[in-house]
Protein backbone atom coordinates (compact mmCIF):
# COMPACT_ATOMS: atom_id res chain seq x y z
CA UNK A 1 0.00 0.00 0.00
CA UNK A 2 1.85 3.54 -1.22
CA UNK A 3 1.62 6.22 1.56
CA UNK A 4 0.77 9.57 0.49
CA UNK A 5 2.58 12.62 2.30
CA UNK A 6 0.22 14.39 5.08
CA UNK A 7 1.12 17.51 2.56
CA UNK A 8 -0.63 16.12 -0.51
CA UNK A 9 -3.47 14.39 1.37
CA UNK A 10 -4.08 17.79 3.26
CA UNK A 11 -4.31 19.39 -0.73
CA UNK A 12 -6.56 16.60 -1.86
CA UNK A 13 -8.43 17.20 0.50
CA UNK A 14 -8.58 20.88 0.44
CA UNK A 15 -9.65 20.87 -3.08
CA UNK A 16 -12.58 18.62 -2.65
CA UNK A 17 -14.01 20.81 0.12
CA UNK A 18 -13.95 23.77 -2.10
CA UNK A 19 -15.35 22.18 -4.90
CA UNK A 20 -18.42 21.35 -2.80
CA UNK A 21 -20.97 24.00 -2.72
CA UNK A 22 -22.24 24.89 0.72
CA UNK A 23 -26.22 23.27 1.58
CA UNK A 24 -28.58 25.66 0.65
CA UNK A 25 -30.93 26.66 3.45
CA UNK A 26 -34.60 27.36 2.35
CA UNK A 27 -35.75 30.85 2.42
CA UNK A 28 -37.93 31.67 5.58
CA UNK A 29 -40.50 34.53 5.44
CA UNK A 30 -40.04 37.60 7.19
CA UNK A 31 -43.34 37.66 9.14
CA UNK A 32 -42.74 38.27 12.58
CA UNK A 33 -45.63 36.33 13.70
CA UNK A 34 -45.34 37.54 17.10
CA UNK A 35 -46.06 41.09 16.02
CA UNK A 36 -48.81 39.96 13.84
CA UNK A 37 -50.93 37.62 15.35
CA UNK A 38 -51.23 34.14 14.84
CA UNK A 39 -52.16 32.90 11.28
CA UNK A 40 -55.44 33.37 9.53
CA UNK A 41 -54.80 31.34 6.42
CA UNK A 42 -52.69 31.43 3.42
CA UNK A 43 -52.73 30.36 -0.49
CA UNK A 44 -50.61 30.67 -3.02
CA UNK A 45 -51.43 33.42 -5.82
CA UNK A 46 -51.28 32.10 -9.67
CA UNK A 47 -48.14 34.81 -9.61
CA UNK A 48 -46.16 32.41 -7.09
CA UNK A 49 -47.01 34.64 -4.58
CA UNK A 50 -48.01 33.26 -0.63
CA UNK A 51 -50.74 35.64 0.66
CA UNK A 52 -50.79 35.19 4.76
CA UNK A 53 -53.92 36.60 6.68
CA UNK A 54 -53.64 37.71 10.42
CA UNK A 55 -55.87 39.50 11.96
CA UNK A 56 -53.10 42.42 11.78
CA UNK A 57 -53.57 42.78 8.11
CA UNK A 58 -52.83 40.70 4.62
CA UNK A 59 -49.23 39.87 3.36
CA UNK A 60 -47.52 38.68 0.14
CA UNK A 61 -44.35 36.68 0.53
CA UNK A 62 -42.16 36.45 -2.41
CA UNK A 63 -41.12 32.49 -1.53
CA UNK A 64 -38.18 32.62 -3.85
CA UNK A 65 -36.60 35.45 -1.68
CA UNK A 66 -38.62 34.34 1.74
CA UNK A 67 -39.43 38.17 1.86
CA UNK A 68 -42.54 40.09 2.63
CA UNK A 69 -42.92 42.18 -0.73
CA UNK A 70 -46.32 44.41 0.77
CA UNK A 71 -48.56 44.59 3.36
CA UNK A 72 -52.68 45.74 4.16
CA UNK A 73 -52.85 46.46 7.53
CA UNK A 74 -56.76 47.84 6.35
CA UNK A 75 -57.76 43.99 5.33
CA UNK A 76 -56.86 42.65 8.87
CA UNK A 77 -58.57 39.95 9.82
CA UNK A 78 -59.89 39.07 6.15
CA UNK A 79 -61.73 35.99 5.52
CA UNK A 80 -60.57 33.91 3.14
CA UNK A 81 -63.76 33.28 1.08
CA UNK A 82 -62.94 37.27 0.37
CA UNK A 83 -59.96 36.76 -1.67
CA UNK A 84 -60.71 35.46 -5.26
CA UNK A 85 -58.50 35.33 -8.08
CA UNK A 86 -59.42 37.84 -12.09
CA UNK A 87 -60.58 35.80 -14.01
CA UNK A 88 -58.06 35.96 -17.12
CA UNK A 89 -55.04 37.52 -15.34
CA UNK A 90 -52.39 36.59 -12.78
CA UNK A 91 -54.35 39.39 -9.88
CA UNK A 92 -55.95 38.46 -7.05
CA UNK A 93 -58.85 40.77 -5.50
CA UNK A 94 -59.74 41.14 -1.62
CA UNK A 95 -62.82 42.86 -0.32
CA UNK A 96 -64.73 43.23 2.83
CA UNK A 97 -68.54 42.69 2.43
CA UNK A 98 -70.32 45.70 2.42
CA UNK A 99 -67.23 47.55 1.06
Amino acid sequence: MARLPLSLLVAVSSIAQAQTPPPRRPARPRLDAQDKGPIRWQQVTPAGALLVSTDAGLAAVDMDRGVVTWEKPELGGLAADSVRMVEGSLLMEAARPGS
